[in-house]
């Protein structure tokens, strides 16, 4: 399942992803009162992290990198208060450093000697993805559905129906993929990397909406009797379209948002990373999430427990991540999504991702926390 346009940022090179498991139908409303966070003790078996450690200094290096460009006495929200950029970031440079040293091992020893660890009850946790897309700079007639560039003036507030049915946006064109359901997929997700007929690959990057509301695919199909509520996924959501064709533009059409991208230059090959999130570094597949920037630390570290499908039974996930990413639809201190990574293998997960997890947000020990005035 897909699910809500995920988000809006001021940064050039950040993105605006969906969740997969929420752009079909909203399974849990947004709870976006004031969180009520308790501090926990886990043991040492609860942190067991199941990746690799590699990817894991990876996403402690862009968190890094991130607040390199912040002052280090801007403060940051932990939990029930606050702690600056410069404490967040010497934690992490000490994290790193013991993983450059030890590997894996003994990590969960060193996460209870450094870190607090609190949480605001359970949580939805869904995934995202970025697809991999067949596309030309020029029409053709096998790709012949724009994707567009950012207009100026009025035209920036124009419906979807208005974009596709008036041709307002013409010589705006910025790449072509070979239907309206991919153009739309590539709306909901924020970015795609495109393959050329060149064989050059480049992204598409989130660069601007409409501002106009979003309204969920599978929602419309329940609310019009055509699929019932536990049926809906995004293979579902597929087949269906695709054994009703005439149905696709009318249905789309009722989601009046429109977003608006740029395109890479050729990205050079063995180098394809994770597009940038709201921070401006590369997400990490299986490490990177969006949070509420509100309730949780831009680039901090949590700890996180749930599932991820796995074709049957799902199979557990524990892991450190770090918040690389928000969204629109991700409010609240009880909504967390994951970034499981690009092309069509990643983008199963993400359409089935919609699990109950327990998330910990981890603060540094020994760290001044500023605990903010109450009215």
């Amino acid at each position: 399942m897909l699910g809500d346009l995920l988000k809006k940022v001021s940064l050039v090179t950040a993105l605006c992803f969906v969740s997969v498991a929420t752009w079909i139908l909203p399974l849990w409303a947004a709870d976006t009162s004031e969180a009520r966070f308790t501090y926990v003790s886990l043991t040492a078996e609860q942190l067991q992290d199941d990746l690799d450690s590699s990817s894991l200094r990876q996403a402690i290096e862009q968190s890094r990198l991130y607040y390199k460009g912040r002052p280090g006495q801007q403060m940051l929200p932990v939990c029930d208060g606050q702690v600056t950029v410069a404490d967040m970031d010497d934690a992490m440079a000490q994290l790193l450093l013991c993983l450059q040293e030890r590997g894996g091992d003994g990590l969960a020893g060193y996460l209870l000697e450094n870190f607090d660890f609190c949480q605001a009850g359970p949580m939805l946790v869904t995934g995202y993805y970025e697809p991999l897309l067949q596309g030309s700079l020029q029409p053709t007639p096998m790709f012949t559905s724009p994707i567009y560039g950012v207009p100026t003036g009025a035209l920036r507030q124009a419906s979807r129906r208005q974009i596709e049915e008036e041709g307002l946006l013409q010589g705006q064109e910025v790449v072509y993929l070979s239907n309206a359901l991919d153009a739309f997929f590539v709306h909901v997700q924020g970015s795609a990397l495109v393959k050329l007929p060149d064989g050059s690959v480049r992204r598409l990057h989130y660069a601007a909406d409409n501002g106009r509301a979003y309204n969920s695919i599978g929602k419309i199909l329940i609310e019009q009797g055509k699929m019932a509520r536990d049926d809906v996924s995004l293979a579902t959501i597929k087949a269906y379209l695709a054994e009703h064709p005439w149905e696709v533009t009318p249905l789309l059409q009722q989601n009046e948002r429109y977003i608006f991208f740029s395109l890479s230059l050729p990205l050079p090959p063995l180098s394809l990373s994770g597009p940038p999130g709201a921070v401006g570094q590369s997400l990490v597949a299986g490490r990177s999430v969006a949070l509420d920037a509100k309730q949780y630390a831009s680039g901090g570290l949590g700890w996180l427990q749930s599932s991820l499908p796995a074709g049957g039974e799902p199979r557990g996930l524990t892991r450190l991540v770090a918040n690389h990413d928000r969204g629109s639809a991700i409010k609240g201190a009880r909504r967390l999504d994951l970034f499981v990574g690009q092309g069509d293998g990643a983008g199963k997960v993400a359409g089935e991702m919609n699990e109950t997890g327990r998330f910990f947000f981890m603060v540094p020990k020994r760290k001044v926390v500023i605990r903010p005035l109450r009215k």
